[in-house]
């Protein structure tokens, strides 16, 4: 199934192809509602010639005549409710010729039925039906005296009374179901009678679904003629089975996309990112408008509640809602034309074919070109949206000059873009700049607006885009918070503390704070509330704690001395926290491999972020799930030795992931994994360096380090040097790939030899659950052979490296001890620490979750298991959680 957005400009070309798109012509006035099976009380199209009334209609074998379609002059889609049809018993469509004369006097009548495409789209004529339709034709012939028949494309045969037994049965016998029109004609020339006053012919055509339990067959073609003299009015049918899917859209977001190209062989657009895509309504608030009968987007909308919501046919999605929101932004929606024309109009709605089995969809891709597996079953629809205004955040100092050209960047003006804000006043850009207190350090709102386009709806308004950013007043000592993450929950290492302070002799002095944790940090609302839960697409702020203010300020004494005064109107300055949109999961990409000659799939995995029912741990590639691309997104099939790549995932792998979550939920992929071939062969399980941590085997915080990242290293070296060599320890410290944490106050240096000059940062003495995690990559000795760990910083809650951290610490297990326990307490009791709980698992792998165990929960277990580089509790009930000592603790 596709979904197939068209333009108006496009509508001439597709009508022979697309019936559907006949909404754009003046078709049936709207039915008033419907009922059952079949669409009742609509405009039905009556042929009057010569006062003779004669209208076609479809039912059910379980319906009579007046339950019908209605029908109307052109081509009319006929979507049936294939539920309901089967529920109420239906094995058969009966096709109704209806006429009367109530004229006053005898008339001609001349009307033809033809009904085509049968056998070809799951329906066909019986030979007991054909038998007992050749009785009725025949018994017509003694009132109107001429019936013509058309078989496939053979050329027409008169019936009439006169027509011998004979005849009868070679007609019997003809092969009907390539299609077949019945013309009642009368008179006929010479021969045959009018139709008498209030007499009237209806003729009822059985036809037999192939399969009663499957909605298979589609679009066999009904026609009815109505001749008068040389007039000739036709009325085309297309019924086809049908689900309704209103319930099931309305649960979905909308997927912003960008154009970016109109090629004819199938348009391409281009997912924005989740910042973007949380901005976006969903369908349950911003709701399709479904049109399966063709009656247009304007009595459409008026009567959306009383039209049913099938997948066939033509439905819209407004855009006005969704540009109010997205307009405040930076962002407005596709134009009308960008190819030449006028560009200052935009569709006021989007108008979409519900194109079954169709190939001539759009392609999607991510920022990369990367084309994504996205179907119209992970999202109600795809919205276009085009850039507009750019601007950003700016600092200045207390009673400096105000200029807002630090905080505008560009202005997107049609196929133009405008850089110079004095070019962008001149041209229609105003600032709303009327908050902003230039004497007094704060954070202030600035607001940047443009004209852009107009709706393409009649009212001639030109629409205006704006985006609001934020000036930071600063005193000469002060500091602010800055970070900016999506998630579904607070990550405090995206988040930190810039310090900026003046000495007595006036020099400026500035230093980071990014040693944050989670107590540091609290989640506002807008209106200064601490929510109780997220709302998916809302943003929040971040501010600091007064833990976390004191800790800054503890370190701003540190460094410049306790004669520095801070100016305090600033401690709450923040950036955004933005939670994931609704039936959103992101399934990031990580892990990296040096020491093989070809991929690995199992070196990589792959976590999710925004799984709200938790259901889904890591995902472990497998084969033809990931390919190898250079830096340029090209596919490489044969790696160089010491080059590293790219690990992306095939259009397989994306189907993989998107198969675990089924249709009501859309995945957006991200992050890549890294794989550099070594330059000496390895015959695929090498000595060189060991594979870098890929994450864990968990959804959420909450367990996210009981794999840890060490569990990637298992495709390190099984030979190792001999124990106390520079490159390798004894067996009293830790191995390769394991985890270890600090106890107490050290440093991370840059060399083995820790000296001042070398020193990258210092790890405070902090609580259990907030030591600091390093997974162990190598060994060197320093020049008075004091054995020191190279390490990079591992946030277990995160499931990430942290950036900047890669260096050498101390070995002694007088500061650093290993991250899991290695034994059993005597007690045979554990308790969970961590804030989120722990999860247990039916798999030492922690796959196949069974439960959540609470903050304060005492668990009995029986023993402890390797895993890889770490270890697991085996609780007495025989489920497995992570021996991460960050997570539990012995009793």
């Amino acid at each position: 199934m596709h979904l197939r957005k068209n333009n108006v400009a496009l509508i001439t070309k597709t009508l022979v192809t697309f019936v559907i798109s006949l909404s754009f012509m003046c078709v049936s006035a709207l039915a008033a509602g419907y009922s059952g099976s079949f669409y009742n009380g609509g405009s039905q199209f009556v042929a009057k010639p010569n006062g003779v009334t004669a209208a076609m209609t479809l039912t059910g074998n379980k319906q009579g005549t007046g339950e019908g379609y209605p029908t109307s002059a052109g081509t009319t889609t006929l979507p049936i409710s294939y539920d309901k049809w089967k529920s109420d018993g239906n094995t058969q469509f009966l096709a109704h010729l209806d006429i009367s004369n109530n004229s006053g006097s005898a008339q001609a009548v001349n009307q033809e039925i033809r009904l085509t495409d049968l056998s070809t789209r799951g329906v066909y004529i019986s030979d007991a039906d054909k038998d007992k339709l050749v009785s009725k034709l025949k018994d017509l012939t003694s009132k109107i005296q001429v019936i013509r028949i058309y078989l496939g494309n053979g050329d027409a045969v008169s019936y009439t009374s006169a027509s011998t037994d004979s005849d009868w049965n070679n007609l019997k016998a003809e092969n009907w179901n390539g299609g077949f029109a019945i013309q009642i004609t009368t008179p006929d020339g010479t021969t045959g009678n009018k139709l008498a006053d209030k007499d009237t012919i209806s003729l009822s055509i059985p036809l037999t679904v192939s399969d009663p339990t499957s909605e298979s067959f589609s679009n066999f073609k009904m026609i009815q003629f109505s001749f008068e003299g040389l007039n000739l009015t036709q009325v085309n049918l297309n019924p086809s089975f049908a689900k309704e899917v209103k319930d099931t859209v309305n649960n979905k977001p909308y997927l912003a996309t960008q154009l970016l190209s109109r090629d004819p062989s199938g348009w391409k657009y281009q997912v924005l990112p989740d910042d973007v895509q949380a901005l976006l309504p969903t369908a349950k608030d911003n709701p399709v408008i479904f049109d399966p009968f063709g009656v247009g987007f304007e009595n459409a909308r008026t009567n959306q509640n009383a039209i049913p919501s099938f997948n066939a046919g033509t439905f819209y999605v407004n855009n006005l809602p969704i540009f109010n929101v997205v307009s405040k932004y930076g962002w407005s929606m596709e134009y009308v034309n960008n190819g030449g024309q006028e560009q200052n109009t935009m569709y006021s709605h989007y108008t979409y074919t519900w194109d079954n089995g169709g190939s001539n969809g759009p392609s999607f891709v991510d920022d990369q070109g990367k084309e994504l597996p996205l179907t119209g079953d992970n999202y109600a629809d795809y919205v276009s949206l085009r850039k507009v205004l750019d601007a950003k955040d700016w600092q200045m100092d207390v009673n400096g000059k105000f200029d807002a050209s630090q905080g505008f960047e560009q202005w997107i003006k049609n196929n133009s873009t405008i850089t110079d804000l004095d070019a962008a006043q001149k041209a229609g850009l105003k600032i709303d700049d009327s908050q902003v207190n230039t004497s007094k350090a704060g954070v202030y709102p600035v607001t940047f607006t443009v004209p852009d386009a107009k709706f393409d709806d009649g009212n001639d308004d030109v629409q205006k885009v704006s985006k609001t950013v934020n000036v930071t007043v600063l005193t000469p000592n002060s500091y602010i918070l800055k970070g900016s993450e999506i998630s579904s929950y607070l990550d405090s290492s995206k988040y930190y503390v810039d310090v900026m302070y003046r000495t007595g002799n006036n020099d400026k002095n500035e230093f980071k704070v990014d040693n944050l944790t989670d107590s540091d940090l609290s989640i506002q609302d807008n209106s200064g509330n601490t929510p109780s839960s997220m709302t998916p697409g809302q943003t929040y702020k971040v501010i600091l704690t007064d833990s976390g203010r004191a800790k800054i300020m503890q370190q701003i004494k540190a460094k410049a001395g306790n004669d520095v005064k801070i100016d305090s109107a600033l401690n709450d300055a923040y950036f955004t926290y933005t939670a994931p949109a609704a039936n959103t999961v992101i399934a990031s990409l990580s892990g990296s491999s040096t020491n093989k000659d070809t991929l690995d799939p199992s070196d990589y995995k792959i976590t999710f972020t925004g799984d709200a029912a938790n259901n889904h741990a890591a995902y472990t590639p497998v084969a033809n799930d990931l390919q190898l691309q250079d830096s340029n997104g090209n596919v490489v099939t044969n790696p160089v030795a010491g080059e590293s790549y790219n690990v992306v995932l095939t259009a397989a792998g994306n189907k993989h992931i998107a198969d675990l979550f089924g249709s009501t939920i859309k995945v957006i992929t991200s992050g890549n994994g890294i794989f550099t071939r070594p330059t000496t062969s390895t015959g695929g399980s090498g000595t060189s360096t060991p594979t870098t941590p890929t994450g864990t085997t968990s959804s959420s915080s909450s367990s996210s380090s009981s794999t840890t990242a060490n569990s990637s290293s298992q495709n390190s070296s099984s030979a190792t040097t001999q124990p106390g060599t520079a490159t390798e320890p004894s067996t009293s410290v830790a191995v390769k790939g394991e985890a270890v944490y600090a106890t107490k106050k050290i440093g991370l240096y840059k060399k083995a030899d820790f000296k001042g000059n070398n020193r990258i940062k210092w790890y405070s003495k902090a609580k259990r659950v907030n030591r600091p995690e390093f997974i162990v990559k190598g060994y060197q000795k320093d020049t008075n052979g004091k054995l020191r760990y190279r390490v990079q910083q591992y946030n277990p809650y995160t499931r990430k490296y942290v950036k900047g951290t890669k260096g050498y610490i101390t070995s002694s297990t007088k500061y650093v001890v290993p991250a899991y326990y290695q034994t059993v307490p005597k007690s045979k009791k554990i308790m969970i620490i961590n804030r989120n709980g722990v999860k247990s698992y039916k798999r030492a792998s922690l796959t196949s979750k069974v439960r959540n165990y609470k903050k304060g929960s005492l668990l009995k277990v029986k023993k402890v298991v390797k895993y890889k580089y770490s270890t697991r509790y085996v609780l007495s009930n025989g489920q497995y959680i992570t021996a991460n000592k960050k997570f539990v603790i012995q009793k």
